[in-house]
């Protein structure tokens, strides 16, 4: 009996998914070994400020993007990319400004973590992106490709760190700035359309503004 198609699609998003939160849980755990006490604390904190720069800039910024492009995906795509690629240059630069406001008021807990938080965070968002255009065009199986990329990326580094018992947290924290970066660049030349075609990108600037600032 064939797999129903939206049980497959659905498969290729939640699989890579599951398989990553089971690696960080496994990988975290052999990381407490190989750190110090001082060394595993500043690595939990730079890692906190990752996450925490992706739940509140992040998941605005995707949820302002469906709302904004989801009905001209197919009627006009490169409206539709235009939105997108304004949305991420917004994106990119309020994660870098919020980077740079955390590293001056308590960077210091971090110290000289803090570049690799920074660009960690833009990493993120960068492959937010891309995976979210996947999946507003249905792409799923390209956007289950991107993201067991991103899984191999990143963890496999992190894996050979340890078995080596070479890992510190700058190390670490430098493949999770490799592995979403590496994944998001194979991914974005998805996301061009031809020159003449395209609008500006501040032709959405407004419209997106406004609908981050709703869901913030």
């Amino acid at each position: 009996m064939p797999v129903p198609r939206f049980l497959f699609d659905a498969a290729l998003t939640v699989v890579p998914k599951l398989a990553g939160g089971a690696l960080t849980l496994v990988l975290g755990l052999a990381l407490v070994g190989s750190f110090g006490p001082a060394d595993y604390g500043r690595y939990a904190y730079a890692v906190t400020l990752i996450l925490l720069a992706d739940a509140v800039i992040g998941t605005p910024f995707d949820l302002a993007v469906i709302r904004l492009v989801q009905a001209s995906v197919v009627a006009d795509p490169a409206t539709a990319v235009a939105a997108e690629r304004t949305a991420l240059w917004l994106k990119l630069g309020l994660t870098g400004v919020l980077a740079a406001l955390v590293a001056v008021m308590v960077g210091q807990a971090a110290g000289d973590l803090m570049p690799f938080v920074a660009l960690a965070a833009l990493s993120v968002m960068l492959l937010r992106s891309a995976l979210l255009h996947l999946q507003l065009r249905q792409r799923f199986r390209t956007y289950g490709a991107v993201e067991m990329a991103h899984l191999v990326f990143k963890n496999g580094p992190i894996l050979g760190l340890i078995l080596a018992d070479a890992a510190t947290p700058a190390r670490i924290l430098g493949c999770l700035v490799a592995g979403p970066a590496l994944a998001a660049i194979a991914a974005l030349p998805l996301m061009r359309v031809p020159r003449e075609t395209r609008p500006p990108v501040t032709a959405h600037l407004g419209a997106v503004g406004r609908l981050v600032l709703w869901y913030m």
